[in-house]
């Protein structure tokens, strides 16, 4: 059948050109009118708003159903015992402010941004298309920057995928990907996910986006494009910009209007005579209530975080926040957990006094978040909540929490004396010096020369001690004891958190595979996304590290079967970050870490490759603990001399060829001369009490030494060489 040929158009409109629009893409549309709603087809919206009604009635039915109102913060009743200044203000004679003029719209819209809501900030249009983005488009304009807060991520995995031949490198291929990826199939217009700006930097694609937009993008980590496997991530750094940026942003009005209300808050409900901070039933203060607060679940949820942060604001130092504010009364908020509150233990670890009564906490779970967080608290009240009844041991629960706790509402659970035992510290177990065990000077060259190299060239380092089958992980230790001599506020490890893999708090298999990172490309990601930092000098501060090193047999090679014999070197130290954009509140801010290297030998410039690295970050703890007691510094002197000196199978009393492969010898046989040659090295043991003690313990080294650490007073005196 021959096909039809359409005739051209004739009419009056015959030359006047298409016009396209973004969103709509054809479909049936009304004569007349500038601006009517159609669904992803392209097919008239039928729940469209009307001129006249401004909203259509599908979206309004669905908004009257939905809940406004949050439960929190929403409990009635009056703490006992609290008091509420009657003055007005966090001093005496002080006025309050005049709040008549807070325009509501503006204060939501002021916590949501600057608290990273998921809400939209704004309704309608957007002033940017597809066409404006790309690796140009580097600069926002002031305008932009004031209204939406962009965050950084970056991509891997552009220039392994078949796109990276595509004109332009692909990079337009792999932002419409992520874009198409990342909105929902029924977005309206205003929550279409754009990105805002892109550039290359090496192997990976920097790219912007709103705040708002992140989680979406983020959550495409693991995707295939083209053939890759694309490895996206949030940057804790804020990527370089031209020389010709606009780095001045000033603070909006917005944002100043927001700190000031909350001030007045604290003001008017601090008591100065009692010195209680008063934030009890504050879904009925009429203050908060009149410009919508706690009219949906964003602001909600916003609103306490954003409160501790002024609380933050308002005190130039820790301890004068802790003399100020010993007591919080969260009383009568009609609590069920502590995920909305739980930056108070962030603000005020210091606490004495904590009145949580009259909310609905069910059982000891729900008050989780703050386990080990108080370790100055005196006094809890829970009256009034169901968990008083539901939970026989909540008492002795409690106790264990908090060593300073005396009081469970009116009832004394300790004593002064008692209180005081608890907190002292226990009996400390003397400390010996590092054991480093580098007859060649191998993992001194390394360690002097990777920390300074990962402060300021991880990829070149990457390259240098890094092959496809080393492995790296991170893991975050959040419960770790801080130094309690520091001034500091606790810090925040959400740009860690990420990638943290914690075994004991990661269960999902597939997450603790992703987090697992193997070959160069990878590990240089994993780098990529930490902050920088400052690691001490290892030569001229030796005291803030502790180093030891031991020689590993059967390290994994592809050379030899069965293995080689390696170093594993042990590395506690501190590290400053280093990143002082004005953004960054943790700049200049230590933490302490513990760090493991397993070495092999390798094809590098130093002649070896990291088998395994594994880094555990923690709370800085001071570096007090790696300084050894004298006494044991003197037996260990006594016992082992092998901790400075690598004894010979010569000067053991063994044939040459003793823990070496020959003829006639299992490799079974080998590995346990290995083991026990290794065990007498380190305890100074002689060799057949090495042998016994690694049969008693099924040859496992680590068992062995452990036994002999238990066992040692007891040893008789011809147990050891005589050297």
């Amino acid at each position: 059948m021959a096909m039809q040929t359409l005739n051209p158009p004739t009419g009056p409109r015959a030359g006047r050109k298409p016009s396209y629009n973004l969103f709509n893409r054809g479909g049936i549309q009304k004569r007349g009118q500038q601006s009517t709603r159609v669904d992803k087809d392209g097919d008239l919206d039928m729940d469209a708003a009307s001129p006249n009604t401004g909203r259509g009635r599908g979206i309004d039915n669905r908004r009257k159903t939905s809940r406004v109102l949050s439960q929190e913060f929403s409990g009635r009743g009056h703490p006992s015992g609290s008091r509420v200044s009657s003055q007005g203000s966090m001093g005496r004679g002080h006025p309050s402010r005049d709040t008549r003029r807070v325009d509501p719209t503006s204060i939501q819209r002021a916590v949501l941004r600057t608290l990273g809501s998921q809400e939209p900030l704004r309704k309608g249009k957007r002033n940017f298309s597809a066409t404006n983005r790309g690796a140009d488009n580097n600069i926002a304009s002031p305008a932009e920057a004031a209204i939406e807060s962009l965050e950084h991520i970056i991509v891997y995995g552009l220039k392994e995928s078949k796109a990276a031949f595509n004109p332009g490198g692909g990079v337009k291929d792999l932002l419409d990907f992520l874009e198409r990826k990342a909105t929902p199939s029924d977005a309206m217009s205003h929550e279409v996910v754009r990105i805002r700006k892109s550039r290359d930097q090496g192997d990976a694609l920097i790219i912007s986006v709103r705040s708002e937009d992140a989680p979406r993008i983020t959550r495409l980590n693991g995707y295939q494009f083209a053939g890759a496997t694309l490895k996206i991530a949030a940057m804790s750094i804020e990527p370089r910009k031209s020389p010709t940026s606009n780095a001045n942003k000033t603070t909006s009005a917005e944002g100043v209007e927001v700190s000031e209300l909350l001030k007045n808050v604290l003001d008017r409900r601090y008591d100065h005579d009692a010195k209680v901070l008063d934030l009890s039933n504050l879904g009925q203060d009429p203050q908060l209530v009149s410009i919508g607060m706690f009219g949906s679940t964003s602001t909600t949820s916003k609103f306490f975080p954003a409160l501790m942060k002024v609380c933050d604001s308002v005190f130039a130092t820790e301890q004068q926040k802790m003399e100020a504010v010993p007591s919080v009364s969260l009383a009568g908020n009609g609590l069920a957990n502590l995920d909305s509150v739980t930056t108070l233990a962030q603000t005020f670890p210091n606490l004495k006094n904590l009145d949580l009564s009259n909310n609905q906490f069910k059982s000891i779970q729900s008050l989780d978040r703050w386990r080990m967080k108080f370790r100055k608290l005196e006094h809890v009240v829970l009256t009034g909540n169901p968990v008083v009844d539901n939970e026989p041991t909540l008492i002795a629960e409690l106790m264990r929490w908090y060593p300073s706790l005396r009081r469970v509402g009116t009832t004394q659970v300790r004593s002064e004396e008692e209180a005081q035992a608890a907190m002292s510290p226990p009996v400390s177990i003397p400390t010996a010096p590092a054991s480093f065990q580098d007859d060649m000077d191998i993992a001194k060259h390394f360690v002097t020369h990777f920390f300074p190299a990962f402060d300021t060239d991880r990829h070149a380092l990457v390259r240098e001690c890094y092959d496809k089958y080393s492995r790296f992980s991170m893991s975050v230790n959040n419960s770790a004891l801080r130094d309690q001599s520091s001034a500091e506020p606790p810090m925040s490890w959400e740009h860690y958190l990420r990638n943290s893999r914690n075994l004991k708090k990661l269960k999902d298999p597939k997450k603790r595979a992703d987090r697992l990172y193997q070959g160069q490309n990878s590990i240089q990601f994993a780098f990529d996304v930490m902050p920088p930092t400052v690691h001490p000098s290892i030569i001229s501060e030796q005291e803030k590290w502790c180093i030891e090193c031991r020689s590993l047999p059967g390290v994994p090679d592809d050379n030899t079967p069965g293995g080689v014999n390696g170093l594993m070197i042990t590395v506690h130290g501190q590290y400053m970050e280093a990143n002082n954009k004005p953004w960054n509140r943790h700049a200049n801010a230590l933490r302490s870490f513990d760090r493991t290297f397993v070495l092999g030998p390798g094809t590098g410039p130093a002649g070896i490759r990291v088998v395994s690295d594994l880094l555990v970050l923690r709370a800085y703890g001071g570096f007090e603990a790696f300084k050894p007691d004298a006494p044991a510094a003197e037996s260990h002197t006594k016992r082992s001399r092998c901790q400075t000196h690598l004894l010979t199978p010569q000067e053991l009393g063994l044939p040459e060829d003793f823990g070496q492969r020959m003829e006639g010898k299992t490799e079974e046989q080998v590995l346990k001369e290995k083991i026990a040659m290794e065990l007498t090295q380190r305890t100074g043991m002689k060799l057949e009490y090495s042998g016994m003690c690694l049969d008693e313990n099924g040859w496992n080294l680590e068992g062995a030494f452990g036994a002999f650490e238990a066992a040692k007073p007891n040893l008789p005196q011809d147990a050891f060489l005589q050297l």
